[in-house]
C-alpha cells in the first residue's frame, strides 16, 4: 500500500493568511527524511523553514519559488515509490479550492479548472496571474 503526504503552507500566527515560497531545498525526485528542511516560506512577519513530516520521495512541487499561496494551500507532495501519478493528481485536485481561499476571484480556479497563482511583487513589477 502506498502513502502520499501533502506539504502545505503553514500558519505561523493568528493573522497569517498567505506565504511566499522563497526557495526549495529539495527537488522533485529527492529522497527526504522526516525533519529535513524542504523549503523556506516568508510571511509578513517571519521567514521560516518547512520540514518534512514524513520520510519519502518529493514527488511534486506545486508552488514554485517566488509564488504566493494562502495558508493551507498544497505546495508539494511527498510519497513513496508505489504511489501512482493518478493518486498524486487526485491529491493535488483535492487541494485546488484552497489555492484561492478567500481571494474572491472567479474564473478557472473558482470553477475547479485549475489553480491561479500569484508571483511575489517586486519593485516595479505587478504580480502575474497564471
Amino acid at each position: 500500500m502506498s502513502f502520499i503526504e501533502a506539504v502545505t503552507i503553514p500558519k505561523w500566527g493568528m493573522t497569517m493568511t498567505e506565504g511566499t515560497v522563497l526557495e526549495w531545498h529539495a527537488k522533485v525526485g529527492d529522497k527526504v527524511e522526516r525533519g529535513q528542511e524542504l523549503l523556506e516560506v516568508e510571511s509578513t512577519k517571519v521567514n521560516n523553514v518547512v520540514e518534512a513530516t514524513v520520510s519519502g520521495i518529493l514527488r511534486r512541487i506545486v508552488i514554485d519559488a517566488g509564488e504566493i499561496a494562502p495558508v493551507g494551500a498544497l505546495i508539494g507532495v511527498i510519497a513513496d515509490g508505489a504511489a501512482t501519478e493518478e493518486e498524486i493528481e487526485a491529491l493535488v485536485a483535492s487541494y485546488a479550492h484552497r489555492l484561492n481561499a478567500g481571494d474572491g476571484e472567479s474564473g478557472d480556479a473558482a470553477e475547479g479548472r485549475g489553480p491561479v497563482r500569484r508571483q511575489r511583487e517586486r519593485a516595479g513589477n505587478r504580480p502575474r496571474q497564471q
